[in-house]
């Protein structure tokens, strides 16, 4: 309760300011000596307090949020040395970025196959996005897709307050996010849409297993149009030690989709490379070739389906937490 509240060092210092104020009732004679501490210890939270907004000013942001403790700083892209604003709530890779020299292009890998949305419902309407993060491809599809409405449903408050703050997330009357949980969201949802993107499985310690079962696969087909699809980024390896998560996350989606291909962002020749996989599930065959180069590149990253039969997750039997720890040493900067 206090971390959503204070977040997790205001706690520490409260602890320790709570502590030091009974030792300073409890043995009154030494209370001079007391005093002076606690006026150092006053102090010091203050100059860490002037340390955060010093390191704001300049364009370091650590915060808790209700759900995350988020870094938000100023980097600079490989090879192009253009300067991003970077998110990162794990301990390896970024959860979103931004170009800021123009908040609305796609600055992170991952995020530009969330264009294969235009090859698979090329006349899409509406949008659901599972988890806003920085808002990188709600903003792009805004800005590039005119008649395209998008529902976003982010249940940490902290992190759609940084997206505005930080991350150019601006009001749009075609734009509506939704507070809760995405599964919670699905359940009462009467909307149909042309597009589900899901990007809330790239954790490197904890999935929400109960996004992951057939139960709630079965919701985003309820929540889809007849021919949509639904687009999902995780990372994984197609074969090799981190493979099994990969494999029932297939297997959960077979249970409600016909068609299923997977994309490999970084190399789709690596299959024992952990790395952002793009899962597109829809019920209709694939579309004709496309004549927009940029995608028939993403396309192009198509893998095999898997051949190792690995159980679905199910609401009774989710070994989530399990299946993402099996880590082999071979990895890459992951998004």
């Amino acid at each position: 309760m206090l971390i959503a509240w204070v977040g997790s060092t205001s706690i520490l210092f409260i602890t320790a300011a709570t502590l030091a104020l009974a030792s300073w009732l409890a043995e009154p004679s030494t209370r001079a000596l007391k005093s002076i501490s606690l006026v150092i210890f006053l102090l010091a939270i203050f100059f860490c307090r002037q340390q955060d907004s010093w390191l704001e000013q300049h364009g370091f942001l650590d915060r808790d949020t209700p759900y995350n403790r988020v870094l938000v700083y100023t980097g600079k892209e490989q090879g192009t040395h253009r300067l991003t604003r970077e998110m990162v709530t794990g301990p390896q890779g970024r959860q979103s970025a931004m170009y800021l020299d123009d908040t609305t292009e796609l600055a992170v890998p991952y995020t530009r196959f969330y264009r294969l949305a235009e090859y698979y419902r090329p006349e899409m309407r509406r949008m659901l996005v599972l988890g806003g993060g920085g808002f990188s491809f709600p903003k792009y599809a805004l800005a590039h897709y005119p008649e395209l409405e998008v529902d976003v449903v982010e249940l940490d408050q902290g992190m759609t307050a940084l997206a505005r703050t930080h991350f150019a997330l601006k009001n749009n009357p075609r734009l509506r996010i939704i507070e809760e949980d995405a599964r919670t969201f699905l359940q009462k949802t009467r909307s149909e849409y042309d597009v589900i993107l899901c990007d809330v499985f790239t954790s490197h310690y904890s999935i929400p297993f109960h996004l992951v079962t057939v139960e709630a696969i079965g919701l985003m087909r309820s929540a889809l149009a007849p021919d949509g699809v639904v687009l999902v980024n995780l990372l994984a390896s197609p074969e090799g030690v981190s493979n099994r998560f990969y494999k029932a996350i297939y297997a959960t989606f077979k249970t409600a989709f016909a068609k299923i291909q997977t994309y490999a962002v970084d190399d789709p020749t690596d299959v024992t490379l952990w790395q952002n996989l793009i899962l597109a599930a829809s019920t209709r065959p694939l579309p004709t070739p496309t004549k927009d180069a940029n995608i028939q590149k993403m396309l192009d990253h198509a893998l095999p389906a898997p051949l190792e039969n690995i159980p679905p997750f199910t609401d009774e039997f989710a070994p989530v937490d399990r299946y993402i720890t099996e880590f082999g040493p071979r990895t890459k900067n992951v998004d």
